[in-house]
């Protein structure tokens, strides 16, 4: 398998906390919260850009080994929307033999540390703004998702990989490379 030179793993765990929050009152109570825009890298449709933009925060987290030489970074975001969501997202740098993706894939399948901590996160940022809330519950199903970006491969073109690897990636999931 080719060897990643640089990438990321996204786990991302998403909540529904209430029916409504206000992104302004929520801002206003979490004094580390940036507002930040979807970046493209060409012309996109306007419903594409979230209006305001909903507040992000960054904290501090012990990192969790998953498998192996994988585990997540010591910064996890949580992002704030309007409808009542709130996702939590932790990063796992990538490198070296892609045959690894697999493990580390598995790993993350269920993982109850990640949730856990992901769940704990969540209700500590439901207390903080509390006042900004509309029908607070936190609803005990969670929706989660990973997603591997992949900036490089050693020696290797996207033809090439499509070519000796394409019936087992794009077979399994759906996948987007960029030429």
């Amino acid at each position: 398998m080719p060897s990643i030179i640089r990438g990321t793993c996204y786990c991302i765990f998403v909540y529904d906390i209430a029916f409504l929050i206000d992104p302004n009152e929520a801002e206003r109570r979490i004094s580390s919260a940036k507002r930040e825009t979807i970046k493209h890298k060409r012309r996109a449709p306007k419903y594409f850009e979230y209006r305001p933009a909903p507040p992000g925060i960054s904290q501090a987290a012990e990192s969790v080994r998953i498998v192996e030489s994988f585990a997540t970074d010591t910064q996890v975001e949580l992002v704030v929307y309007d409808f009542g969501g709130v996702t939590v997202i932790y990063r796992v740098p990538l490198a070296g033999d892609s045959a690894r993706l697999p493990a580390l894939s598995e790993g993350l399948y269920e993982n109850d540390q990640l949730l856990a901590d992901s769940r704990r996160r969540v209700e500590d940022v439901l207390n903080f703004i509390r006042p900004a809330v509309s029908k607070a519950n936190i609803s005990t199903f969670v929706e989660d998702y990973i997603i591997f970006q992949i900036d490089g491969f050693a020696d290797t073109s996207v033809e090439e990989l499509l070519n000796r690897y394409g019936p087992l990636w794009v077979g399994s999931r759906s996948y987007r490379f960029k030429r």
